[in-house]
């Protein structure tokens, strides 16, 4: 059934997202080649644009300079990731678009997260971290927080933007916080929405010593420095001794894959009077 009747010459700067790297173009749709047009699909392949995904072209319109006015036919088309750039395109551009409908449950994730980590060396903070795939992402921030509740932005790194294989990428933090510090990314896509990743936690303590990751899933890693050798025990919530070991200066590693999850005390002693004790979680 012919559902739209283009009568006006339709130009539109847009970014195609296909099987090959995207690019740029102008796009024109001239009446006196194309008279009607039936449905969404039909005008995106005889315009050249992608027909595989309208969110991608949705957003492509919306990062552009486009016509102001545009009355779209998207029958039977569903929107998830491209909310953001169909409200751009009606409420600033003043498009008409009718026919198409929100899909929520069928949102393809702009990034979907493979890792996160955060390193202490030679007395800065590796900030490392990679994803399985990227849609339409543009930059990630890292943010820095001693509490949870106030974050700080330390800097930003591009992101690949379009990428079904994985990415990875590196932030040096070069002036780390002494004590408790939480890491995050804030995952910003090329129309200004954005997302958040898990959050990582490490420890600093003034002596030099870090302990980290922090929640552990099976090798708790302590870096301890200077020359006298330290006992490290996980305890319980109820007291008992998970685990105890003499450990050297140097990198260790505690394995803690076998204790249940939960909240843990670890307790650093050196024999000498010296006692340090920190919470670590176990996923």
């Amino acid at each position: 059934m012919r559902q739209l009747f283009l009568f006006c010459m339709l130009m539109v700067s847009a970014k195609i997202l296909s099987a090959q790297p995207p690019y740029s173009g102008t796009i024109f749709i001239d009446p006196d080649i194309i008279t009607a047009v039936t449905t969404m699909n039909l005008m995106l392949s005889s315009s050249g644009l992608s027909v595989d995904n309208y969110d991608n072209t949705l957003i492509s319109w919306s990062v552009k300079s486009v016509n102001s006015g545009v009355r779209l036919g998207a029958s039977g088309l569903e929107y998830c990731n491209g909310t953001t750039a169909r409200d751009t395109l009606v409420s600033t551009y003043g498009w008409i678009i009718t026919g198409d409908s929100e899909n929520l449950g069928g949102c393809v994730l702009p990034v979907e997260w493979l890792s996160l980590s955060a390193t202490p060396i030679n007395n800065q903070v590796k900030v490392a971290w990679s994803t399985a795939s990227e849609l339409n992402s543009d930059y990630f921030v890292v943010e820095r927080s001693v509490d949870q509740g106030r974050w700080d932005a330390l800097g930003q790194v591009s992101a690949t933007g379009y990428s079904s294989s994985a990415s990875a990428y590196q932030f040096d933090d070069t002036q780390p916080i002494v004590g408790k510090a939480f890491y995050r990314l804030r995952q910003v896509d090329v129309d200004g929405t954005f997302d958040y990743s898990q959050t990582v936690e490490i420890t600093l303590l003034n002596d030099g010593i870090a302990v980290y990751p922090n929640p552990v899933k099976d090798l708790l890693h302590l870096d301890l420095p200077g020359q006298t050798p330290v006992q490290a025990t996980i305890i319980d919530f109820q007291g008992r001794v998970a685990i105890r070991q003499s450990l050297q200066p140097g990198n260790n590693s505690l394995s803690v894959a076998q204790l249940p999850a939960g909240l843990y005390l670890l307790r650093l002693n050196d024999g000498q009077g010296w006692t340090q004790d920190l919470p670590i979680v176990k996923e």
